[in-house]
């Protein structure tokens, strides 16, 4: 079916039927004639009628707003007919007689928030189904009980609003459908319209020429509203000042014109006001100069509970002029047409740079046509509303949704429906009685919508073919420094950038800007409230905040510098603090390494420092709390003198090289992470240390002899270095009758008591002092004890303990001991090889002899002692014995004498037999060592032991005749192997002279590493 009235689509959002009755009780609704009555002259409705010819309908003279439409079920024959004007008989009805299936629909060109009607089916076996609907949405459904008479009242409520009203009969011959006493109630705004905002464009080029008749030239940027100003935003002005309207800001006029935009409900002081069906964005009409300029008072002062009669326009006087400083204001003549006509781009227009239609075009605009809710449906290239080509709403002519014949025809600025829609205010002042208009209306032909047709009326003048635009200075933008104009690089504090505007505020406004300096931006600070290199400030707001946050690091560097400057655009101009210049000082810091010494390694030694006592120890960081647990050292360049591992942690080992002693040193740097300190050295010392050992032995008393013993010192140094001006001091302590002979250095020089010596490494040194029994001294023995003490060197000694030592021995007189003479010249010229023979020695003294020496002497010639262990000073050979002998005690001494001239072929021999085992009865183990594993003896009689061993381990052999008393018949052996064999060759035997002693006992002792 064909509306004759299309509907605005809007987006619904969900209908539902607030209430429904019947019968409804007439007094809810406003009857129709009686609201005529009560405001005469006041027509709302228009009423149209379909009917197939074939049909009779009758209708009530029209009324303006309602549409009747009627259509057969077979869906032909339309045929629409205006009826004359109504009056207020009740008798007024629509009847429709048919032979056919009906239906019948009343459209409304607004929302009703109650509509109800009363209706009568002529036959009484169909029933009738009346329906409401809301924007396309059933709201209310209610099917008929056939009357004989209207008893029936059908009443709807919606809260949305009811914009048609549907009534079906079925088909019966003869069947009337008879609708009376239509009702409605309080008119619903509409809210389906999204408001379009009221955006702004920049008029640049300052400074242009005119056209060829002087017009349009202006020196400065401005902005103006790319739109006509349009009810929705007139409403918001109306809402905010208008609640008494006392200033006729409201025109009643408006309330009977299907082309005003604008429903005013209350009473006087609380007026509200809003849109109606599909007027949101259509341009406001009937408004005088004088309105528009209270509009630019009341957005100048603010908005809201702004004033209107002042601030741009001073409303009290007759012909108010726009006063310096204004932030709104109604575009004067040249402005207006400026924003219309003016294209910079060569050749534009006619050649002068001035187009004759504000599209962009020297021709005429192709007219606009419209949709049913008066968006342009042709939008496109030159593309006007004029010459009543807007047809919808049942007007031939109407008001066109602003902006919607596209950006191809708009002006070069942007601005758009300058040619056409309708005609707007310019606050030039022709006269004192008249302002100028320009742009034409939606009614006119071409020449009244050409950028160059100047008109002009009184500024109270108001009709639906006016409407105003206005305009605002450029906006000024400024920047600075809100706070501080500094903050510190890794706190949380962050440095704020004000920029600012002046002027209008209503729109967003994107400002472009740069960022220099030593610091980087994205890698030393980020811009908060920015993007790239624009900040927005917001639509109702002055400023936007642009903060400055560093970007965390631990870099040790130099204060870094910010400079914020404002960078040109075309909406808006730079004022002369465009520019800040802000500082993030530093507060990191790198570690402080500071040079480590004391450090001292003995030469040929090593040194392993912990890291507490490391070179980090005394090292520190502010930006951790000054400690140096998170430091880690780096070495930059290493010793000279020896190898180093220096630990992350601070802690190293040092060796020097062999035999090298001095200063060494390495450096190296603390680093916390991200920093490093500077460089610091560390000191080592390797001195030069000798390890000298110092040992004492005595000589055992000699028996048969003037009674003299011998203490000798032995100092040996171990390294690593030569040792100079060592000092040994000696003391004793003589028994009566003892004397000291003058000691006798091997090295050096003796004095007093004080050997001086110099003592290369690695080599030995002795003293030796002999004591002896004065002439006459009483029989008996004598302790004489000895001790020496290195008391310095020019060296530090590695192991003082050692560089001390003493010696206790007895010492005998001549008369003190018992010894058998021998008489063996004679035995020794007749015996070849060995002649053995036994001396019993006898300790008659009254102290034990710790041991003794048995010098031999009166020897025949070429006779001599073969089993000697050394011979003394003056040539004697001897024999020692080791063991103790206590006051009384004897000890049987073989000597074994032997004549060379005699027997010159004679020498022991060796032959090594397979190994025997074991016998029972020759070796023996005993306490303080263990036996030998096999004993071999071979043909010379001597004895071949084998031992189990640990290779490298040095094991001492000892032998005992008696089991009681061992001698140490090897003192050190050295294993090469897991099995290790040694020869007692002892006193050379033959097979003519076998051992004197029975059995000897083996025991082998391990020595300590």
């Amino acid at each position: 079916m064909t509306l004759l009235c299309s509907l605005f689509r809007r987006a619904f959002l969900g209908s539902m039927l607030l209430g429904f009755a019947s019968p409804v009780s007439g007094e809810t609704f406003t009857d129709l004639q009686a609201f005529l009555t009560a405001n005469p002259g006041l027509t709302l409705f228009n009423f149209e009628g379909i009917a197939p010819p074939q049909d009779t309908i009758q209708l009530p003279q029209p009324i303006q707003g309602v549409t009747f439409q009627g259509e057969h079920d077979d869906n032909r024959n339309f045929d629409p007919r205006l009826i004359g004007v109504t009056d207020a008989t009740p008798s007024d009805y629509i009847l429709v007689n048919t032979t056919q299936g009906y239906r019948m629909r009343i459209l409304f060109d607004r929302l009703y928030a109650k509509v109800g009607l009363m209706v009568k089916i002529g036959s009484g076996n169909v029933t009738a189904r009346v329906q409401a609907y809301s924007n396309g949405t059933v709201v209310g459904d209610q099917t008929l009980i056939t009357a004989a008479d209207f008893s029936t009242f059908i009443g709807f409520t919606e809260a949305l609003g009811i914009d048609r009203i549907d009534i079906s009969a079925p088909q019966e011959r003869g069947n009337a459908v008879r609708v009376d006493d239509l009702r409605f109630g309080t008119e619903v705004a509409d809210t389906s319209d999204v408001p379009i905002p009221m955006e702004w464009k920049t008029v640049g080029n300052p400074g242009n020429r005119p056209d060829l008749i002087g017009f349009g030239r202006v020196d400065y940027k401005y902005r103006i509203t790319k739109h006509e100003i349009t009810n929705t935003q007139y409403v918001e002005f109306l809402n905010a000042v208008a609640a008494s309207d006392p200033n006729g800001l409201f025109n009643l006029a408006t309330v009977s014109d299907p082309r005003a935009g604008i429903i005013r409900s209350g009473t006087p002081g609380s007026y509200t006001y809003s849109t109606r069906k599909n007027m949101a964005n259509k341009p406001v009409i009937w408004v005088s100069f004088n309105d528009a300029a209270r509009m630019a008072n009341w957005m100048h002062n603010g908005k809201g509970s702004g004033g209107t009669e002042n601030g741009v326009y001073d409303m009290s006087v007759e012909t108010p002029i726009r006063q310096a400083g204004a932030k709104y204001f109604i575009p004067s003549e040249d402005e207006w047409y400026k924003a219309a006509a003016y294209d910079p781009t060569p050749g534009a227009g006619a050649g002068d740079n001035y187009w004759l239609y504000a599209t962009r075009a020297e021709n005429a605009p192709m007219p606009a046509t419209t949709n049913g809710s008066g968006m342009i449906s042709n939008p496109g290239v030159n593309v006007a509303n004029y010459e009543s080509g807007a047809r919808w709403g049942g007007l031939a002519g109407h008001l066109t949704t602003v902006g919607s014949a596209g950006a191809q025809s708009e002006s070069y600025y942007g601005t758009a429906d300058q040619s056409g829609n309708v005609s707007e205010w310019n606050d030039t002042v022709f006269s004192a009685a008249r302002r100028g208009i320009r742009g034409g209306g939606w009614n006119v032909g071409s020449p009244f919508v050409t950028t160059s047709r100047q008109d002009y009326n009184i500024p109270t003048v108001e009709n639906p073919t006016l409407g105003f635009r206005l305009a605002a200075p450029v906006p000024v933008v400024s920047a600075s420094i809100v706070g501080p104009a500094s903050l510190q690089e890794d706190l949380a504090g962050q440095l704020q950038i004000r920029v600012a505007r002046t002027g209008d505020s209503g729109a967003a406004l994107e400002v472009n800007f740069t960022s220099s300096g030593s610091a980087t931006a994205g890698e030393d600070y980020l811009l908060g409230g920015a993007e790239g290199t624009k900040v927005t400030i917001p639509a109702g707001a002055e400023e936007a905040i642009v903060t400055i946050d560093p970007v965390a690091d631990n870099l040790d560097e130099a204060d870094e510098s910010i400079t914020f400057t404002l960078s040109a655009g075309g909406a808006y101009d730079l004022a002369a603090g465009k520019e800040v210049t802000a500082t993030i000082i530093d507060d990191d810091f790198s570690p402080v390494a500071l040079d480590d010494s004391g450090y001292e390694v003995p030469e040929d030694g090593s040194l392993d420092i912990s890291s507490a006592a490391g070179v980090l120890a005394n090292d520190t960081d502010e930006d951790d709390g000054n400690g140096p647990d998170h430091l880690v050292a780096e070495l930059v360049s290493n010793v000279s003198h020896g190898e180093l591992f220096l630990r992350p942690d601070g802690s190293f080992l040092y060796a020097p090289l062999p035999d090298y002693f001095g200063p060494d040193s390495f450096t190296y740097r603390a680093n916390d992470g991200t920093n490093r300190s500077g460089i610091a050295t560390v000191s080592l010392t390797v001195s030069e240390r000798v390890d000298l050992h110092l040992s004492a032995a005595s000589s055992l008393p000699v028996v048969g002899a003037p009674g003299t013993v011998t203490h000798t010192f032995t100092l040996e140094n171990r390294g690593p270095s030569d040792a100079t001006s060592v000092t040994v001091e000696l003391g004793s302590a003589l028994p009566p009758g003892v004397t000291a002979n003058p000691a006798v250095p091997g090295t050096g020089t003796f004095s007093g008591n004080r050997w001086q010596l110099d003592l290369a490494e690695g080599s030995t040194a002795s003293l030796s002092v002999t004591y002896a029994v004065s002439p006459g001294a009483p029989g008996g023995t004598a302790n004489l004890g000895t001790n020496a003490n290195v008391v310095s060197t020019d060296q530090p000694r590695i192991a003082p303990g050692d560089d001390s030592a003493s010696v206790t021995s007895g010492i005998v007189s001549p008369a003190g001991t018992g010894v058998a003479k021998l008489d063996i010249a004679p035995l020794i010229d007749k015996q070849q090889g060995l002649f053995i023979q036994k001396l019993t020695v006898t300790n008659n003294n009254t102290l034990a002899l710790a041991g003794f020496r048995l010098l031999v002497g009166n020897l025949p010639a070429d006779v001599q002692v073969y089993n000697r262990q050394g011979l003394d000073p003056q040539g004697l050979p001897y024999v020692d014995w080791s063991g103790a002998l206590a006051p009384g005690a004897q000890v049987t001494l073989t000597i074994e004498f032997f004549h060379p001239g005699r027997n010159p072929s004679f020498a022991p021999t060796y032959t090594i037999s397979s190994v025997l085992a074991v016998a029972p009865t020759e070796p023996a183990v005993a306490d303080g060592g263990s036996g030998p594993t096999r004993v071999v003896v071979l043909e010379n009689r001597d004895m071949l032991l084998e031992f189990n061993s640990v290779p490298g381990s040095a094991y001492a052999i000892e032998y005992t005749h008696d089991g009681t008393l061992w001698h140490r018949a090897e003192p050190s052996v050295t294993a090469s192997s897991n099995r290790t064999q040694w020869i007692d060759s002892g006193p050379p035997k033959t097979s003519a002279h076998p051992s004197t002693e029975p059995v000897r006992y083996y025991r082998i002792v391990t020595l300590p590493e």
